[in-house]
């Protein structure tokens, strides 16, 4: 078990009582599934799953739509794949609680199967001796930049995919066309890779500039027990360390956390700090793994409690 305060005692039964109503950041104006719920329920939470509202008067009109249903005397929470605080949300340690019901692709394609993202039977530890893992899907503009930067990680995993962005179906076509998928590995696959690995680069998802998105690209750092070396918005390593994680950023000089999230800065001290750990040896990265074994640990001990056990929301 682990320590929780009064009121993510009182969320996590609230979770774990009420119904869920799924809901779209794109169309929740007029989601009749909110409408439902709003009409069939004094209590209930509204989930985004692993989504976030990027828009902030989107988010300000949902907040609108919760504040008229507390003055009916309802209670209502908002769920988002979040680490940051917002009015009617969820603690965000709760917030974790939905991904145990998250399905998997299997491939780097938008494939799906009916396999948990967090099987819990596919996080044994194994031996470690990658010196570190950065692997990222998707692309996008800042992916782009920083990839751009990087010329090498030694004696570890570096891959960017370039796969297109959700709603570019041509884009993505092409992209495989020209591929081989073989060439990348399963979900399974990757989870064996960051097992591996000492240390964990984790590159999260754009989120805007108002809310920080949580993904499982930090989830899956904590989760075979890792290094974590956090790329975010800004303040993202504040409030993952504010919910109980330890981040490695700081001792290993990626001191990046309150620059600007728009700014190319971030990522180019990202860069320098990859520089710098490209010089330590793997035996070195040993021996701060080693050094820090208990902070890995709780990370371990705080994520596995909310992503593994009973589904609550299909």
């Amino acid at each position: 078990m682990i320590e929780l305060n009064d009121l993510q005692k009182y969320q996590l039964d609230f979770c774990l009582r009420y119904p869920v109503c799924n809901a779209s950041y794109e169309n929740f104006h007029a989601c009749p599934q909110i409408e439902k719920f709003r009409n069939k329920y004094d209590k209930f939470i509204i989930l985004f799953k692993t989504e976030v509202i990027h828009d902030k008067n989107q988010l300000e009109a949902l907040q609108k739509i919760v504040d008229d249903m507390y003055q009916q005397g309802k209670e209502i929470y908002i769920s988002q794949a979040t680490t940051s605080n917002i009015k009617y949300g969820l603690n965000p340690l709760i917030n974790l609680l939905y991904w145990r019901a998250f399905q998997s692709r299997q491939t780097i394609s938008n494939d799906w199967d009916n396999d948990y993202l967090f099987d819990e039977k596919k996080f044994n530890e194994i031996p470690k001796g990658i010196k570190g893992i950065l692997s990222v899907r998707k692309r996008s503009p800042i992916r782009n930049y920083l990839f751009s930067k990087l010329k090498e990680l030694p004696d570890s995993i570096l891959r960017y995919s370039n796969w297109p962005i959700s709603g570019q179906a041509e884009e993505q076509e092409k992209w495989l066309d020209k591929v081989d998928l073989k060439d990348f590995p399963t979900w399974y696959g990757l989870i064996n890779e960051y097992k591996s690995s000492y240390c964990s680069f984790v590159v999260e998802s754009d989120s805007g500039f108002f809310i920080n998105q949580c993904s499982e690209k930090t989830i899956i750092s904590f989760l075979t027990k890792t290094i974590p070396i956090v790329l975010g918005g800004r303040g993202y390593i504040k409030e993952l360390q504010d919910m109980g994680f330890w981040i490695a950023n700081e001792e290993l000089g990626f001191d990046i956390d309150n620059l600007p999230t728009e700014s190319h800065i971030r990522c180019d001290k990202f860069c320098e700090g990859i520089e710098k750990y490209n010089k330590m040896t793997v035996e070195e990265i040993s021996n701060f793994y080693e050094k820090n074994k208990d902070k890995i640990e709780n990370n371990f001990k705080i994520i596995s409690f909310f992503v593994f056990g009973t589904k609550i929301v299909s």
